[in-house]
């Protein structure tokens, strides 16, 4: 059989790649060019391919193609990230929906390989759909299901000739795409039209904190509820900064729908010491952290409207698609098994995220001293 490993990345690592396979195991190699698929180094000696899979811990089928990517590649930067996707697209195809959008699909006979390359691709914003192509028994025994990812509504001007292989292409600033589903801000609204159980996974993403890696790598499940403290962002758009921004600005306060939905919210010295207590155990189930006192979002305007500008007026605006109207913790598992509860009750905390975001505001000059 044939054994090729095949690298791709920009030049200053293709060449150091180059020197290492060279000076290591004397196996001669070049860098080669493709004006459509940019550079990479082949590799073809299948000891060293099993040598750099194994090291690697990728898993390898019988017929040697690789059927998931191991989760340390989801840790990536982004520049890495787009030589993953260099070398996991070679068969792409773009197909025109439009004048001015198209779309990216890429078929896999691996479900896993299309998932992770789903969380990829979200960390470039991109949102892609996924689906389940049954295997057609008439082309022989051997045939067997496959999975195809499409990113619909890409900008014509993005995608272009080298899609997927110019770097610049992947600045997060010209990445655009048109969805057909409701947008708000950053998230993308679609009806739920079917809820299926699912194993754990080893990979968890959590979209918390933008712009962050937010990989995790293990069996462990931590879930978290409504963080809040200092050192949040003035626009992080979650709810408890959202509503001390305003107060403090004199911003009317924004709360969507009448207000009624619950939310539960954690102070994060609470939850820091629910972090050290699961790592110091031998759980790894997964275990939620937060805190199980539970507020309408009315109830938590009208509190912090009260302890920062009691004059700051309240306006309402449509609730978004598919808001949950209730989100509360069960943290039995937290107290059985690692004798943690929260102990910092919410006007505490919210006294203190107040004085942060108030000395922050004052700082950057987003806010008048005397508010």
């Amino acid at each position: 059989g044939e054994f090729i490993f095949r690298f791709s990345g920009d030049d200053q690592s293709l060449q150091k790649l180059v020197k290492i396979i060279n000076h290591l195991f004397g196996v001669p190699t070049k860098i080669e060019y493709d004006t459509a698929k940019g550079k990479w180094v082949h590799l073809w000696v299948k000891l060293l391919v099993d040598l750099i899979l194994q090291s690697l811990d990728w898993e390898v089928q019988a017929n040697q193609r690789a059927n998931d990517l191991p989760n340390w590649i989801l840790q990536l930067p982004h520049t890495q990230l787009i030589a993953v996707l260099q070398g996991l697209t070679e068969t792409q195809s773009s197909v025109p929906s439009s004048a001015n959008t198209a779309q990216f699909c890429l078929t896999s006979s691996s479900q896993k390989i299309i998932e992770k390359l789903t969380l990829i691709l979200t960390k470039f914003g991109l949102v892609s759909a996924v689906q389940e192509n049954e295997a057609d028994s008439t082309n022989g025994e051997n045939c067997q299901d496959s999975y195809s990812l499409t990113v619909p509504g890409l900008d014509r001007n993005f995608l272009g000739d080298n899609f997927l292989w110019d770097n610049s292409l992947w600045d997060s600033a010209q990445a655009s795409q048109t969805l057909s589903a409701p947008v708000t801000e950053d998230i993308a609204w679609a009806t739920v039209t079917a809820i299926e159980a699912f194993p754990l996974d080893e990979a968890v993403y959590d979209f918390s904190v933008p712009d962050y890696e937010n990989f995790i790598g293990g069996s462990y499940g931590i879930c978290c509820h409504n963080t809040y403290g200092p050192r949040m962002l003035p626009n992080d758009g979650r709810v408890v900064s959202n509503f001390i921004v305003q107060a403090l600005q004199g911003i009317p306060l924004t709360v969507y729908g009448d207000g009624s939905q619950t939310r539960s919210f954690c102070y994060v010295s609470d939850l820091i010491e629910g972090f050290i207590r699961l790592m110091n155990s031998d759980r790894t189930d997964p275990v939620n952290i937060g805190n199980p006192g539970e507020y309408t979002i009315l109830q938590l305007a009208q509190t912090i409207q009260s302890m920062v500008n009691p004059e700051a007026e309240l306006i309402f605006k449509p609730l978004p698609q598919d808001d949950p109207k209730q989100r509360q913790p069960d943290i039995t598992r937290a107290k059985t098994w690692l004798d943690w509860q929260p102990t910092v009750p919410l006007d505490a905390g919210l006294e203190t995220t107040i004085a942060y975001f108030r000395d922050r505001l004052t700082r950057e000059g987003l806010l008048n001293p005397k508010q």
